[in-house]
């Protein structure tokens, strides 16, 4: 299988810690699959998707309020669903859900790559029919057009430094110059690869790899000091651990 370039945003929901560190394992194997978070609560998983783009949810239901996931279906872009469950009591809701798919424990490593290869073709043939968001064109191929004023202005996504709320409208800096669009948050959220980009303040978005240094309170990206909201700042470091992009040792959240 050639996946390219493409990636699969991914959390998992598991009441139990150590089950959710093996699915983790199981998602570090598949080299397609990009996971965003870990969530021992469903419950905390709305205002999280509702920010972030993602686009797998790997849940074991035992233990949860599975009828929180119905939100899911007033998505445009309904992320797709991986139950694993110690016995099949909830494969009548999981097909309710339109599970992708169900798997039984103990999930060896084939079984689950199984289960991630047909999210993978489905996510493919989903893209080829899906349309972009208003005022945008989508990120596949590393450029986006954005409207501004009377026309499409192309933005390739490697040179944004970073995306400030201003009013009503959004300003996007980038290494070319800027571009002011009337797009909201959650439209520019929509476009860009998550595996990039993060909205780590009320007014701001960053792309992960322009940080140059990361303090308790703020961010720095090409010299400008940018905060750290207070409800962004747990997301932010546990997206940071999960991908494995801070050293070992007390994180900056900690170290305050």
């Amino acid at each position: 299988m050639s996946s390219g370039i493409m990636s699969i945003n991914s959390i998992i929901i598991d009441i139990n810690h150590i089950r959710g560190a093996e699915t983790k394992t199981l998602v570090s194997q598949m080299p397609f699959l990009n996971l965003m978070s870990i969530f021992t609560n469903v419950l905390d998983v709305p205002e999280y998707i509702t920010e972030n783009r993602i686009h797998l949810i790997i849940m074991d239901p035992e233990g949860q309020n599975i009828g929180t996931l119905e939100f899911l279906r007033s998505f445009d872009f309904k992320p797709y669903l991986i139950f694993i469950a110690e016995n099949d009591r909830f494969a009548v809701k999981g097909f309710e859900l339109g599970c992708t798919d169900f798997l039984l424990k103990p999930v060896t490593h084939g079984r689950f790559a199984l289960a991630a290869e047909r999210v993978l073709n489905q996510y493919r043939k989903d893209l080829l029919q899906s349309p972009g968001v208003n005022g945008t064109s989508r990120s596949e191929d590393g450029f986006i057009f954005i409207k501004t004023e009377f026309r499409y202005q192309k933005v390739n996504i490697a040179d944004i430094l970073y995306i400030k709320g201003q009013g009503d409208y959004l300003l996007i800096v980038t290494t070319c110059g800027k571009i002011m669009t009337l797009l909201n948050f959650a439209n520019m959220i929509n476009i860009l690869p998550a595996w990039k980009f993060f909205r780590i303040h009320k007014s701001f978005i960053v792309p992960i790899d322009k940080i140059s240094t990361i303090e308790k309170s703020h961010v720095l990206v090409n010299d400008l000091q940018i905060p750290i909201g207070d409800v962004y700042s747990a997301q932010f470091f546990e997206l940071l651990k999960c991908r494995n992009l801070v050293t070992a040792g007390t994180s900056p959240k900690q170290a305050g």
